[in-house]
């Protein structure tokens, strides 16, 4: 059985933030070219329609699931072309624990009608 103290714990936290930090994530592109302006750029990500899916996987520790790892993803698309629509997101998260103990999450939210319709229905799968 897998027993950590309360200082190996903080450690492993801190290598987990500190490599999601370093994984290049940068909110500006690195061109020193500044001659195009904001105005002008043809890139536009709010014009941006199509269907997007980001994933990450994840670790924890608790004193109930002890130490915990998993995967998430949201996939991201329009339900319309029109211009207003808020994107509609599908959330799917799963873990398992050392102590086994597992849960599986998915959260779709979908808007219809310019925005008038919001569906939402969660639905959890907890095993302990």
């Amino acid at each position: 059985m897998l027993r950590f103290n309360c200082y190996t714990t903080r450690i492993i936290c801190l290598i987990i933030v500190q490599f999601f930090l370093n994984a290049g994530l940068s909110a500006q592109d690195d061109k020193t070219d500044n001659s195009e302006s904001i105005v002008e750029n043809k890139n536009d990500s709010t014009k941006n329609r199509k269907m997007t899916f980001s994933g990450y996987p994840y670790a924890y520790y608790t004193p109930e699931t002890q130490l915990a790892f998993g995967a998430g993803g949201i996939l991201i698309f329009y339900t319309s072309k029109h211009e207003d629509i808020l994107p509609s997101k599908v959330t799917l998260g799963a873990w398992y624990s050392t102590n086994k103990q597992y849960k599986i999450t998915l959260t779709p939210i979908f808007y219809f009608m310019k925005n008038d319709l919001y569906v939402s229905f969660p639905a959890s799968l907890i095993l302990v």
